[in-house]
């Protein structure tokens, strides 16, 4: 099996971090830029794209790799390869979405027992059509 990183979008009002689990307070109906800002701190980069000003924390490391099976054992082979990022979508200072990564796999070859039994237990390939990069479509 290989395992690489993919993005989530979340259009709920909520922002709850991976690494420590924050759960931030927000103002009004909706999270304000401020908010956020007193919550997570000073994001590690700010950019406007098309009509979002986004707000990028970075969230611990992003873990790429293969997980070989020999006589059923697991052999995790993982390395960091970056950091995980959360981003926070704005539209005039209200809060549209936000997105975070994580580890999926992605491909898998072989015989492999996933305990669900409406699935193929089979596989050669593509696993997951997950998306790699993802942004709100408001912000085109």
């Amino acid at each position: 099996m290989t395992f690489g990183k993919y993005e989530n979008l979340n259009y709920k009002n909520e922002i709850r971090t991976r690494t420590d689990r924050k759960e931030c307070l927000r103002s009004s109906d909706f999270y304000s830029e401020n908010d956020i800002l007193n919550c997570l701190g000073l994001p590690k980069k700010t950019e406007i794209i098309g009509s979002c000003k986004i707000l990028s924390y970075e969230d611990g490391l992003n873990w790429e790799g293969i997980m070989p099976y020999v006589l059923f054992i697991p052999i995790p082979l993982f390395i960091p390869t970056g950091i995980s990022k959360d981003r926070v979508f704005f539209i005039e200072d209200k809060m549209i979405a936000h997105s975070h990564d994580y580890v999926e796999m992605i491909y898998a070859f072989g015989v492999i027992q996933t305990g669900h039994s409406s699935q193929d237990n089979f596989y050669f390939g593509k696993v997951n059509n997950g998306t790699r990069n993802i942004w709100p479509k408001e912000c085109n």
